[in-house]
Order: structure tokens, then sequence, then C-alpha cells
């Protein structure tokens, strides 16, 4: 999308076979994306207001400027920049380093993990269990302040949905199940 690669701008102007058009419109993208008539009626649905991608506003349609009364079709899309947290090997990277910071602060080890386009998982050895909550916001904190100014969108809300989840290990074939676990989840993304 524009909002990660301004090339996309190009390619979106190439679809459409008009120079305007930078962004995907509803029209382009149902062509891209199914195979035929029945298939395009079916998923205009998906871009109505109650539709969870728009109405949790991960998705944003808006008129082009250049229709006087547009219709469905014709509206441009927008992805929320929030909804990729690593778009490139710089933010893997960037987030790897303020995890490594943060635990060296607090004396955690990791001992998996795991980074996919939307989220990640730890694996992590604490000394004191009670630590993790902290540890945890001070990551979360540190990253976003960290994405929003590499992307010039300080100030601009959220970068996470929610708090983090936690499971306690316990016992070395809990260990081994969970690093499988982690594992596997990445390379299923």
């Amino acid at each position: 999308a524009p909002e990660i690669d301004l090339r996309y701008e190009a390619l979106y102007a190439y679809l459409h076979d008009d120079l305007t058009k930078k962004r995907p419109s509803v029209e382009l993208v149902l062509n891209l994306l199914c195979p035929g008539l029945e298939a395009k009626l079916e998923m205009r649905q998906r871009f109505s207001p109650s539709a969870p991608l728009i109405k949790h506003r991960l998705l944003s349609i808006f008129d082009d400027p250049s229709h006087f009364q547009p219709t469905l079709l014709s509206k441009q899309l927008k992805v929320d920049e929030r909804v990729t947290l690593f778009i490139d090997a710089r933010d893997c990277l960037l987030f790897l380093l303020i995890v490594e910071r943060e635990c060296a602060a607090c004396g955690a080890s990791v001992i998996a993990w795991a980074l996919l386009p939307n989220h990640w998982h730890f694996i992590l050895r604490l000394q004191d269990p009670s630590g993790l909550s902290p540890l945890m916001a001070r990551i979360a904190t540190a990253h976003a302040r960290a994405w929003h100014a590499r992307r010039g969108t300080r100030g601009r809300g959220h970068v996470y949905q929610s708090r983090f989840g936690s499971v306690g290990v316990h016992g070395e074939d809990h260990l081994w199940t969970a690093i499988h676990y982690v594992e596997r989840n990445a390379v299923a993304a």
C-alpha cells in the first residue's frame, strides 16, 4: 500500500490504466480477487459500513475526487497504517533491539521468538515472574514510539490493539511444546 511504499501508487495507476488513480478502488480489488460477476456481487458486502474491516476502521473507503456522484465501485480504499507492525527488515531489527535492551535491563532471557507481520511471540525466562507485565509495557511503549517515529505518525493512535497474553510454562515438556508452537506459528504465517 502507498502507506508502506510510494511505488505502489505507480502500480495502482498502471492497474487502473489511469495515472491519476494512485490508490486501489473497490472495483480494482473486486476484479483482482473475484473470478466472476456472481463472486463480485457477493463480495460487495465486504465494503458496507457494518463489514468488520470497515467497522473497525482497518480499511477506509473514500470518494474518488474525479467522480461527481461516486458509486461504490469507484470509491478508493486506504488501509490503516497500523495493520502491519513489521513491514521490512529494519522494522524487525528495531523491535528486536528494543526487546534485547529491555530484557537485559531486567535480567530476562529470550528462549524462542517469532515476528509475524501483525504480532509477535516470545518465550522468556524471567528472574522474577512479577516483572513480566512491566517488561511487556516497556517493550510495547518503546516500540510504539519508535514505530510512530519511523512513519511520521506520532500521536495518531495506538499501535497495539490489546494487552499482551501470557501463559506460564511448567516443566521441560511444556517448554518444548511452547517452542514448537512459536516456530510453527511463524512458518504457518
